[in-house]
């Protein structure tokens, strides 16, 4: 995967979760909402999941009952990575991104940074 991701420190980690959904392949990966409303009109569509030595892309889904902190995923995807639930994954964009959606990347790593507060600040 050599046309994976830009630099290292354009991730964000986040917890495991494991999906209610039974079904055991996937490729989907599902994060709050209140992440992805950054990107307007750009759009996120694929991401890299990196665990260790591990990683996998997947389609990045927008979801209002993930966990914030949290990415959501089935038990295949969860088994690609080695992970379980409660172990911290990168999540890496998966294409070299625009000046614009660099600008949207980083509002979006940003997010993960902020405290409950600002949150309520903003409505979300």
């Amino acid at each position: 995967m050599n046309e994976t991701c830009n630099e290292d420190a354009d991730h964000v980690v986040l917890k495991v979760h494991k999906s209610a959904i039974s079904s055991i392949g996937s490729g989907v990966a599902r994060i709050n909402q209140s992440y992805l409303d950054c990107f307007e009109d750009h759009k996120i569509e694929m991401v890299e999941l990196r665990a260790g030595k591990k990683h996998k892309v997947v389609k990045l889904v927008s979801d209002r009952f993930a966990k914030k902190g949290h990415v959501v995923l089935r038990e295949g995807d969860m088994e690609d990575l080695e992970v379980k639930e409660g172990d911290e994954i990168e999540l890496h964009p998966y294409k070299k991104l625009s000046q614009d959606m660099k600008e949207n990347w980083q509002k979006f790593k940003d997010r993960f940074h902020r405290k409950p507060e600002e949150d309520e600040e903003e409505g979300k």
